[in-house]
């Protein structure tokens, strides 16, 4: 059985930082990392147009999205932040704002026959 996924995240567009000239180009770089418990578990490079999503989740890591890939997961555009709460309003004066998942779930319900 298919089900739509209603539910939200907050992203922003990833930031870049602006390395060095070299001749006509200007070299960008920008590293997301991923912190558990005070512990680096994972880090990842971006590219200009990349979607940082902070994940619903207890640790609240972060994942990156693709222009592309979020494009196709994430409804365009996205809206600002409504939440007064003090947490929701700091990611917005980071530059997050509310995106609806357009995802599909695939559910499978467990028969007495599985579990056998």
């Amino acid at each position: 059985m298919q089900t739509r996924t209603d539910r939200w995240a907050v992203a922003r567009q990833a930031w870049l930082t602006r390395l060095r000239q070299a001749g006509p180009h200007e070299i960008f770089r920008a590293l997301i990392r991923t912190i558990v418990d005070g512990e680096q578990v994972a880090k990842m490079a971006v590219m200009p147009g990349d979607m940082v999503v902070r994940m619903e989740t207890t640790d609240r890591e972060l994942q990156v999205y693709s222009a592309g890939a979020f494009a196709r997961d994430f409804q365009l555009p996205g809206e600002e932040i409504q939440d007064a709460s003090p947490e929701m309003q700091a990611l917005n004066s980071r530059g997050y704002k509310c995106y609806w998942h357009q995802g599909v779930a695939l559910l499978y319900q467990v028969t007495e026959e599985d579990v056998e």
